[in-house]
């Protein structure tokens, strides 16, 4: 059988000592065992966020997580580059994240530019979906922090009344234009290279960070 081109990277991932295959049959792993604070990035694709705060926060773990390890491939290999101890990459399905961390053990999660699934009967799809909060819920501390950034307004939008939804969160802050005059500062203004194409083409950045 014909060798597809992504097969090289899947070997490749499956060999790096900084990532994990989480499956329904898959045990709890303890990825870290140091017990710093845990920030995970959910559908992280390259996780260019979850790079930069390893490097910004050695005293902090993090954990990006996506379905495709061929989009993970990349990240893994520069945090074993750049020899980022505290940063490791798992490939799975999000709907198993309360099996793959441990209840109110997550400092924050970050969804960062997540496929909006614009289709309605794909909603359930979507990583604001009620069903994903009730996991978010779960696995974060008491006080923990979400942060949701995306170029989609619909799917901002659509979130937003999720959220107002759901009475175990706290909207704390919004923007309709996160790099444009506003209050808003910290780590949500960090921009990654995706997040730059998107603001060269005049195209608004909406945040909004929750608590629970």
């Amino acid at each position: 059988m014909a060798r597809t081109p992504k097969t090289p990277k899947y070997e490749e991932f499956a060999e790096f000592a900084n990532t994990f295959v989480f499956t329904e049959n898959t045990e709890h792993t303890n990825y870290f065992n140091n017990g710093k604070p845990l920030i995970l990035e959910l559908g992280c694709g390259r996780a260019q966020p979850t790079l930069v705060f390893a490097k910004k926060y050695p005293a902090k773990n993090f954990v990006g997580i996506d379905l495709k390890a061929d989009r993970l491939w990349r990240p893994a290999k520069t945090a074993l580059a750049e020899k980022l101890a505290n940063t490791v990459f798992v490939k799975m399905h999000i709907r198993f994240l309360d099996r793959a961390f441990k209840e109110n053990s997550v400092e924050e999660l970050w969804l960062t530019f997540s496929d909006p699934y614009p289709k309605d009967r794909q909603a359930k799809h979507r990583l604001t979906h009620p069903n994903f909060l009730k996991l978010y819920k779960k696995v974060l501390k008491q006080r923990g922090i979400i942060h949701f950034k995306t170029d989609s307004v619909s799917l901002f939008q659509w979130s937003l009344e999720k959220f107002a939804q759901c009475e175990e969160l706290n909207i704390d802050e919004i923007s309709f234009d996160l790099h444009g005059k506003n209050e808003i500062s910290g780590d949500a203004k960090v921009v990654t290279q995706y997040e730059n194409k998107f603001i060269n083409e005049g195209v608004k950045i909406n945040y909004c960070r929750l608590s629970v």
